[in-house]
């Protein structure tokens, strides 16, 4: 309704709505984020879906590669065991079912890489809305009994990191030797790693290996650092199923022609129950790359910027048909806008970010996001009849308008944050000189939350001189005194928040 006042108002007056619809409006940006600040969510796994297609080299269980090292996400590995071991089970019956699933396989040597808790992280915000309550947990040793369901257990991250150093300590101990089947292991829990060795003796030597050691807050970074370092592997099976991991190692293998390195050849053991399969990461890489030079590097910008964990979605845009403008994009431009969200020495072509944006809301007559957000304004309100202005009004969402430019401009610099990190993944500390304060957050409590935009949510003044005055001398026709009278009665309707039952996803 205010969009529609907004329409009505400029028709009889010098309202500038082009002016007013160049700001954010809220406080909250209703593209980007519910009327409570949480971010918009989009289907990620829709994106891991449109990777898998462009598979040409398809693979099954039976056609592994006879030697590989396998990678296990620690996340996935703790909510596979967890959600099934009762009430009252010791620690050291968890730690020796992980410890037999993990080596149970065929693969030479084994990582399992855990994600790291710590305060102040840009995932707070993401884990609070799942629920998740950080409370203090000890584990004292292996006979003490979990009291709490696993599925309660998996919302606190202080018990998530509790479990991994006890992991890491318990699987030292000699009565271990066993269950190892002769695997060497790595475990690392946020980069600091331990590597264990069965001997012939019954023993375990245990050792800290440099070039495996480091500093990742999240597990999906930390695999592709171990992918990067396997010993002598020229294959590797990643198990896990978050779309994150497949993109940064897409990425990964998309650059390591330009970085001058080799990864091995990188399968994704990904899915649970029956929907369980193996997705042939290097082949779906190497097919981006034919498809669109630049792609599979780019892939982790696009990613950030159309939604993830750490940045918000534009609401009802999905993953799919964003991805197939870049493919389009014969001038190549889309894709080095995301290649160059990821380097920190490169400046973001900010018009090229609002022309992509534009053609995201399916706007093609301008590259100018603003302009796109007036003329989808205008599209939906409808043409104004002069004689009856209210008449025929419309039920708009304004959260279906595109960001406002400031928005905009923000979203670009978290964008940029993650896309940083995603991009040195393999390295020993991805957000080394990386600071979310200066990427579009700042801390609120101890809790890091989004700066959607800089500056005024609306203009400093709405009307000029001219039009308050030519406002005051309109004659009060019947017509517009009926207008006068619906509008006042909608003062106090918060005519600005989102719709709810707005339908699915625009394309996925």
């Amino acid at each position: 309704m205010f969009a529609r006042m907004l329409v009505v108002a400029s028709d009889k007056t010098e309202l500038d709505v082009r002016k007013i619809i160049s700001y954010p409006i809220t406080t909250y940006p209703l593209s980007l984020a519910h009327c409570d600040g949480t971010h918009m969510k989009t289907e990620k796994s829709a994106l891991l879906r449109k990777l898998e297609s462009f598979q040409t080299e398809t693979i099954t269980e039976t056609q592994l590669p006879m030697s590989y090292a396998q990678i296990y996400d620690g996340g996935l590995l703790l909510h596979s065991i967890l959600s099934l071991t009762a009430v009252g089970a010791s620690y050291a019956s968890i730690a020796r079912t992980m410890l037999s699933l993990v080596c149970s396989g065929r693969a030479h040597e084994v990582h399992v890489c855990f994600d790291k808790y710590v305060e102040n992280s840009i995932k707070d915000s993401e884990r609070r809305q799942r629920g998740a309550v950080d409370t203090a947990y000890t584990i004292t040793g292996p006979d003490q009994k979990i009291r709490l369901s696993g599925k309660k257990l998996l919302t606190n991250g202080t018990f998530k990191n509790e479990l991994a150093k006890f992991l890491l300590k318990e699987w030292k101990k000699t009565n271990y030797q066993q269950t190892f089947g002769g695997k060497t292991l790595f475990v690392s829990h946020g980069g600091e790693c331990l590597q264990y060795v069965p001997d012939e003796q019954q023993g375990i030597t245990v050792s800290r290996p440099s070039y495996l050691q480091g500093d990742h807050e999240e597990a999906d970074t930390l695999i592709a650092f171990h992918v990067a370092n396997v010993s002598e592997a020229e294959n590797v099976v990643v198990r896990a199923s978050d779309t994150d991991v497949l993109v940064i190692l897409i990425g990964a293998i998309g650059r390591q022609n330009e970085e001058d390195s080799s990864l091995p050849d990188i399968i994704m053991d990904c899915g649970i129950g029956n929907s369980r399969r193996y997705i042939n990461v290097t082949n779906i890489a190497e097919i981006l790359e034919e498809h669109k030079p630049g792609l599979a590097s780019a892939l982790p910008g696009y990613h950030a910027f159309t939604g993830c964990d750490f940045t918000s979605a534009f609401y009802r845009k999905g993953k799919s048909k964003p991805l197939s403008i870049i493919e389009n994009d014969q001038s190549g431009s889309y894709v080095n806008l995301f290649i160059d969200m990821g380097d920190r020495n490169s400046d973001v072509d900010l018009h090229i970010a609002s022309e992509f944006v534009c053609r995201i809301y399916a706007v093609t007559k301008t590259k100018d996001v603003n302009e796109a957000r007036y003329q989808k304004l205008i599209q939906m309100t409808g043409k104004v009849d002069q004689n009856d202005p209210l008449a025929n009004i419309k039920r708009i969402d304004c959260s279906l308008l595109p960001p406002s430019l400031p928005a905009l401009m923000m979203k670009i610099r978290r964008t940029q944050y993650v896309t940083a990190m995603w991009t040195r993944a393999v390295t020993n500390c991805p957000a080394d000189d990386l600071s979310p304060t200066d990427y579009g957050w700042y801390v609120d409590n101890t809790l890091l939350k989004p700066t959607w935009f800089e500056g005024p949510a609306i203009p400093d003044s709405l009307f000029t001189e001219n039009s308050t005055q030519n406002m005051e001398s309109e004659d009060d026709s019947d017509t517009e005194s009926e207008a006068d009278d619906e509008l006042e009665s909608l003062s106090d309707v918060d005519i600005w928040s989102e719709y709810t039952d707005s339908g699915e996803e625009d394309d996925d």
